[in-house]
């Protein structure tokens, strides 16, 4: 029920004005080498800084061809897989807790910072090397409660390649391993400190390996031929500035507060209230079927466990808020490390993809703040406002999306018939309305 819960809402958020997206950005160059040279021309494209991006590329290539709505739906796929793992390690982790953790996993789900989903052709390899890394930290807090030697086996393996999976898509993304470390500590944390370290350490080495592994290729084996992703000299940066180093910490305060609590807010004033009314009305009516879905969701599972009921009793574990909050925080800054060392910033709407790796840290957080509102209607109306909100802010992001392909179609279609004898080797400038062109080669 949970999982068709997820899965419907989610679909709700991602997928309403998913028939209507087209290509942007960066997806022109990939779809046009694809076509026309075939998929060995992805390995040439990402040999510079990302190789393994062009093995998932082919393949979705070789699946997918050029169409954008089953990319699509294999994003809002991805994206239910992660939030399916992530609710997996709170279980595991929080047995107690099951409805703030279904909270949690929830706004986690529909997360209005990350708007990316649109570019689905583009950001596959990032939506994918996220639910790696989801469920490879699933697997090994699940491997900290198994005690079979094969089982162990397994599990450890599975993690191992799927944290390396992970890492060679997205390098940055290595920040989410705190928040493995940090869920790992949290498993056993009743047990003494000695038997934790010495099982923690056992548990957590299979990623730790594969972790350790990729930064010694990427540092001292692989000839990266990009400035951004370049990690020696992201180090060499701050050591030849102090002053960098007093940034760092301040834009890693604002990040953070970007990724936690401004994500519910700022995209949605930016985004959402620019919208057309027709396009206002529908993003409230899918918004308001989302809660009335994540609502009987709920009904439904408060009749059949009393752990999702309407509990007006003390919470059985009073430091579990504290501890929420704290490993929020720390997950979070922790992700966002690796961003700030190759100078970047979450900045919405365009750099919102920063925010992604934080998100598990973020749904925490938030769970934490749902714990000291002991009344069960408080919490509910904070998620549902939450939700409401997500769900409108993803809607109205599609829906600009969905104008500024069909800008671009019109002006081509334009282009095509009102000037139909352009001679080769003519220079053509272009300047679409209704959205901006940020490199040269975003134009086809």
């Amino acid at each position: 029920l949970i999982s068709a819960v997820l899965a419907l809402v989610s679909a709700l958020a991602y997928l309403p004005l998913a028939h209507r997206l087209g290509y942007y950005y960066d997806d022109w160059y990939l779809v046009y080498s694809g076509f026309t040279q075939g998929t060995h021309k992805f390995f040439e494209i990402f040999a510079i800084d990302r190789p393994a991006r062009a093995w998932l590329v082919s393949a979705a290539y070789s699946l997918f061809r050029t169409s954008p709505l089953l990319y699509s739906l294999s994003a809002w796929a991805l994206r239910l897989a992660a939030s399916l793992s992530l609710l997996w390690t709170l279980r595991i982790v929080f047995p107690a807790q099951k409805q703030l953790t279904l909270f949690a996993v929830v706004l986690f789900t529909i997360y209005p910072g990350f708007l990316d989903m649109p570019n689905a052709i583009d950001y596959q390899s990032h939506i994918a090397a996220f639910a790696c890394a989801m469920l490879s930290i699933a697997l090994t807090v699940k491997l900290f409660h198994t005690s079979g030697t094969v089982k162990r086996i397994i599990l450890a393996a599975l993690s191992l390649l799927l944290t390396l999976a992970y890492l060679y898509l997205m390098e940055y993304y290595i920040g989410i391993e705190g928040f493995r470390l940090l869920v790992l500590y949290l498993a056993r944390k009743e047990r003494p400190f000695s038997h934790l370290l010495r099982t923690a350490v056992r548990t957590y080495l299979p990623a730790g390996l594969a972790a350790g592994w990729f930064l010694v290729w990427r540092m001292f084996l692989f000839d990266n031929q990009r400035a951004a992703t370049d990690i020696s000299g992201m180090f060499s940066s701050i050591a030849g500035s102090p002053l960098r180093l007093i940034w760092l910490v301040v834009h890693s305060v604002q990040d953070f507060l970007n990724t936690t609590l401004l994500a519910w807010g700022v995209p949605l004033y930016q985004i959402g209230f620019r919208l057309r009314l027709r396009d206002t009305l529908s993003g409230a009516g899918v918004a308001l079927l989302a809660l009335g879905v994540l609502a009987g969701g709920l009904y439904l599972l408060s009749r059949r466990s009393s752990d999702y009921a309407d509990d007006e009793t003390p919470a059985p574990e009073p430091e579990w808020g504290r501890t929420a909050l704290l490993i929020g925080v720390l997950s979070v800054l922790i992700s966002l490390l690796p961003v700030e060392l190759g100078d970047r910033h979450v900045v919405f709407p365009t750099f919102g993809r920063f925010t992604i790796t934080g998100t598990p840290g973020a749904a925490l957080f938030l769970a934490g703040i749902l714990f000291y509102l002991q009344r069960f209607k408080a919490r509910l109306l904070l998620v549902m406002l939450l939700a409401g909100t997500a769900v409108f802010t993803h809607y109205a992001n599609a829906a600009n999306f969905v104008l500024e392909w069909e800008s671009v179609r019109s002006f081509w279609w334009q282009a095509s018939w009102r000037a139909p004898q352009i001679e080769p080797g003519t220079l053509l400038l272009a300047d679409y309305p209704n959205s901006g062109i940020f490199e040269d080669y975003f134009i086809w």
